[in-house]
């Protein structure tokens, strides 16, 4: 008798839920699961393109006193400032403005650690 009460109370309820349209869509069949569409799609972004040096076309277009950049080590410095600076003089270091100043400024300064101090104050880039 206790199971009829209960049958009877749950198809009552049932009806009530139905005509209030609270009843729950009946669980899907298991099978495979969905493949994700491919969704929205987003504006492609580009990375920005990284730096691609400077050339030695380009070092050679600052070669002189008032407008001196060097390449030493596949890196290029503005060495304008620094030309009444140095301590051997003007003239001396002038003479590789707009040049790669890398084998005499290694057999002058190779094992200086003043000079490679100095320098990083002036990097302007790498060399391509």
């Amino acid at each position: 008798m206790r199971w009829f009460l209960f049958l009877a109370a749950l198809a009552a309820l049932s009806a009530s839920c139905q005509s209030r349209h609270l009843l729950l869509a009946p669980a899907p069949a298991p099978g495979p699961a969905p493949t994700p569409g491919p969704g929205p799609s987003l504006p492609s972004v580009e990375a920005p393109a990284a730096p691609a040096g400077l050339t030695l076309a380009e070092v050679a277009t600052h070669s002189s006193e008032s407008d001196c950049w060097v390449a030493i080590n596949g890196e290029v410095y503005d060495l304008t400032a620094w030309l009444p600076q140095h301590p051997g003089g003007v003239a001396i270091l002038a003479q590789y403005c707009g040049q790669d100043a890398t084998s005499p400024f290694t057999m002058q300064h190779g094992r200086d650690s003043e000079p490679q101090e100095k320098l990083p104050q002036y990097l302007i880039g790498n060399l391509a």
